[in-house]
């Protein structure tokens, strides 16, 4: 279901945690009202953002609307916005936090958006940080200019080259954790586990570029888990032996695609030689906005099984079946 233009009730709803331990994170109809209009400033935002750089400036959402159980879950306050579906966790593509506020904030000054709490976030002895916005009431909005009637100098983000793996994918997003922030885990790779990382990073280049030729339009990844060390991985109740835990696996959803689309895509890519994977894992597709796409590798390419599942639970276990079901 689409929220606006470039953000669906899935991005806007969808919560890791919230999948694992069986919360429901469903917005009532009042919620669903506020996240629209949520919706509609981040349009704005990244309308500004694309304006400013001169290309298509995809923004990746974190977290947006928690239910009360969930946000209580993970340790936040009952009066937190984001039980009410105005407050956004994010980050805009090929940006920093500090960046991105200051965007944000260039805004504010041509009067193009309001809200009401603006902050980068960044969590000592983890890799993960974020943007996180608060919005005010849409009657704040009323005397808002319109975008197109601002003259925006058209400028470029510097970026360090240390904080990116690829041209689309930063080590922040591969590194990033919901669990290791509210755990302060530092959820730091070793150097064969980064080496692995980057493998992953450069496969889903090779996902991105096949899927944005399909498609004729520049076509964004969100990534929502990739590598968990140690204590993570327990965690989270993964594996010992998950590829999550070497930093050979990565969950994630294409921009516009549902989870049972982009694991489609994946094996249209193996059918057609342009992709080599273990594991293409549709995760829990009965929860709709829930699911994610598992993408896995072996170390060693050649013995990849190429293997296509799906997974629902079933008596509150995880349950594995052949094949996308979907």
């Amino acid at each position: 279901m689409k929220l606006s233009p470039h953000f669906s009730l899935k991005e806007m709803t969808q919560n890791e945690f919230a999948t694992r331990h069986n919360l429901d994170n469903t917005p009532d109809e009042n919620v669903l009202k506020n996240l629209k209009f949520s919706c509609e400033r981040m349009e704005q935002i990244r309308a500004f953002a694309s304006a400013k750089f001169g290309r298509e400036t995809p923004i990746v959402v974190y977290s947006g609307f928690r239910s009360l159980d969930v946000n209580r879950a993970l340790g936040s306050d009952d009066n937190s916005a984001h039980i009410q579906g105005l407050a956004i966790d994010f980050g805009i593509s090929g940006c920093t936090t500090a960046q991105t506020v200051a965007l944000i904030e260039e805004m504010k000054h041509l009067n193009l958006i309001s809200y009401t709490y603006l902050t980068a976030q960044q969590r000592s002895g983890t890799v993960g940080e974020w943007v996180h916005i608060d919005f005010a009431d849409v009657s704040q909005d009323e005397n808002l200019q319109d975008i197109q009637t601002v003259e925006i100098t058209p400028t470029q983000p510097e970026k360090n080259p240390a904080d990116w793996i690829t041209e689309h994918f930063s080590w922040r997003e591969m590194t990033r954790s919901d669990t290791a922030i509210r755990l302060k885990i530092k959820n730091i790779p070793n150097e064969a586990e980064r080496a692995n990382i980057k493998y992953c990073a450069e496969k889903l280049e090779e996902v991105r570029a096949y899927v944005s030729n399909k498609n004729g339009k520049d076509t964004g990844i969100v990534v929502t888990s990739c590598f968990r060390c140690e204590l993570l991985n327990q965690k989270v109740g993964g594996a010992p032996s998950s590829a999550h835990r070497f930093g050979l696996a990565v969950d994630f959803d294409i921009i516009g695609y549902t989870s049972a689309q982009t694991a489609k895509l994946l094996k249209e890519m193996k059918d057609k030689g342009v992709l080599s994977y273990d594991q293409n894992i549709l995760e829990f597709p009965k929860l709709g906005d829930g699911a994610w796409v598992h993408l896995g590798f072996k170390a060693n390419p050649r013995h990849n099984r190429h293997q296509e599942l799906t997974a629902n639970k079933i008596n509150g276990k995880t349950n594995y079946s052949a094949g996308l079901l979907a």
